[in-house]
């Protein structure tokens, strides 16, 4: 991905460490779109550790924010997160197929956080944080976080974003840090407020 300097040493080293791992393969996968027509994303029970995500779902209630809605396979608390376990929807904006944005999902230790970032277009410069973000959870085995769209910028004459998810973790059953994505390739597209897709032309 693009950029990715450092934000802070305990919020953005996993991000560093574990999702540089696997840049260019979200690159090159991230081309492959899918048309969202549904506000649920099924993923499979792929990896290891508290943050194999299993379902993710989008709200987007007329004249308000979008949220994303991610749960895992397994119950986890707060404090088992903090400083290992984040949790990133990311976000083509500029149709660039790789995130130029990105929402940030961390523990504090008492409560989870949000954040939302502009990703760093120079090598060697910190991501930009742009907002905090409003972070709940209704389930054990779930976080959920708004994002104001307004808060992005968006590439001239666009309509649609991209995005994906990206958990990661680290710890005892994931020493080297174990990353899910969902979907598993690709990313979902999402229409900007007030635009839709163009009607056909019938026949």
């Amino acid at each position: 991905m693009a950029g990715g300097g450092v934000v802070g040493a305990a919020s953005m080293s996993p991000r560093r460490r574990g999702l540089a791992l696997t840049a260019v393969v979200l690159a090159i996968a991230v081309g492959g779109a899918a048309l969202a027509v549904s506000s649920e994303l099924k993923d499979p029970n792929d990896a290891p550790g508290a943050l194999d995500v299993r379902l993710v779902k989008v709200n987007h209630p007329k004249g308000e924010p979008p949220s994303w809605t991610v749960i895992t396979f397994s119950q986890w608390k707060i404090g088992q997160l903090w400083d290992r376990g984040y949790v990133f929807v990311e976000f083509d904006t500029e149709g660039l197929e790789t995130a130029d944005h990105y929402a940030m999902i961390r523990s504090d230790g008492r409560a989870m956080r949000g954040e939302l970032f502009r990703v760093a277009t120079r090598a060697g410069r910190p991501d930009r944080k742009i907002a905090d973000l409003k972070v709940w959870r209704k389930s054990p085995d779930g976080v959920s976080v708004t994002v104001p769209l307004k808060k992005m910028e968006f590439g001239p004459y666009r309509s649609f974003y991209r995005w994906w998810v990206v958990s990661s973790l680290t710890g005892e059953k994931c020493p080297n840090t174990c990353l899910d994505r969902a979907p598993d390739e690709g990313s979902i597209q999402a229409w900007l407020p007030g635009q839709s897709p163009a009607p056909s032309s019938g026949g």
